[in-house]
């Protein structure tokens, strides 16, 4: 599992404000699927198993007097041990997509797509803030 954390972002907005937090779950919620979308793009396909498994869920989102979080996940049930070796290992094999798919398909895309999320809950919350 991998964590979205914009707190240092959020840091100095009022996190009791209504507004703020819509705008920062509404941002999250979008955040985390775009991120899920960006998982299954870069996870091993063979079965199509793992792939099912990778959620950004909405429920996942905490929001809390010091900022908001959000996680993604792969390999519940019967994929979590598959979804580790996965993850964590090098490819031991070759994929029709040469490149495409990573070991690190949760972690990766959520450096490489941090800063635009970041983006999205910022514009969110200036929405609903006017």
């Amino acid at each position: 599992m991998s964590s979205f954390d914009a707190s240092e972002f959020l840091r100095g907005l009022d996190m009791a404000n209504e507004r703020v937090q819509h705008g920062a779950r509404r941002g999250f919620v979008l955040s985390l699927a775009h991120l899920e979308r960006k998982c299954k793009e870069a996870v091993p396909v063979e079965t199509g198993t793992l792939a099912g498994t990778i959620v950004g869920a909405a429920s996942t989102i905490q929001i809390t007097p010091d900022g908001v979080a959000g996680h993604v996940a792969a390999g519940g049930g019967e994929a979590a041990d598959y979804a580790i070796r996965q993850h964590e290992e090098p490819m031991q094999h070759s994929h029709p997509r040469p490149g495409v798919y990573a070991a690190k398909f949760v972690e990766g895309p959520l450096k490489a797509e941090g800063p635009k999320c970041m983006e999205v809950v910022a514009d969110e919350i200036r929405g609903q803030l006017g």
